[in-house]
C-alpha cells in the first residue's frame, strides 16, 4: 500500500465514488480521526468520527443524501504526510427534497498508507438550509 498521501487520497475517493465501503475502510487508519463541520442536531454526520466507526459515517451520509454530482477538483500536496483535497458536491437532502451545492475541502494526514486525520471545511450554512423544513 502506497504511503504517498496524494495516491492514498485518490484511492479513497475512487472507492467512495464506486460505493466501495470496504475499499474505503481499508484506507482508514484504525486510530484515525475525522472531523466534519456543522451542528450535529441538524447534520447527523457532523462532528468527530474515530477509527473503524468511520463506516457508520458512510452509512449516515447514504441515509441522508442522494448525490447528484461529486467532483474532486484538486489533490494538493502539503508535505510528506498531508494533502489538501478540494471537492464540489451537489446533493439532495432525502428528508426535505432540497438540493445543496457545496464546495468543500479537507486536509488529510496519511500515516502508514492510511488516513490518520481528516479535517473538513465546508459551507455549513448551505447544508443547514437544505435540512431546514
Amino acid at each position: 500500500m502506497s504511503a504517498d498521501p496524494v495516491t492514498v487520497m485518490k484511492q479513497l475517493f475512487a472507492g467512495y465514488a464506486l460505493g466501495d465501503d470496504d475499499g474505503v475502510m481499508a484506507l482508514v487508519h484504525p486510530e484515525g480521526r475525522w472531523f466534519f463541520p456543522g451542528d450535529p442536531a441538524i447534520l447527523p454526520w457532523a462532528g468527530w468520527w474515530e477509527g473503524r466507526d468511520f463506516r457508520r459515517f458512510l452509512d449516515t451520509v447514504k441515509d441522508q443524501l442522494d448525490f447528484l454530482e461529486y467532483t474532486v477538483r484538486d489533490f494538493l500536496p502539503v508535505d510528506e504526510e498531508r494533502v489538501v483535497v478540494r471537492c464540489l458536491e451537489r446533493c439532495r437532502c432525502k428528508a426535505t427534497g432540497k438540493v445543496c451545492d457545496n464546495e468543500h475541502m479537507g486536509v488529510a494526514t496519511v500515516r502508514g498508507g492510511r488516513v490518520w486525520r481528516w479535517i473538513e471545511y465546508a459551507d455549513t450554512a448551505a447544508w443547514h438550509a437544505a435540512f431546514a423544513d
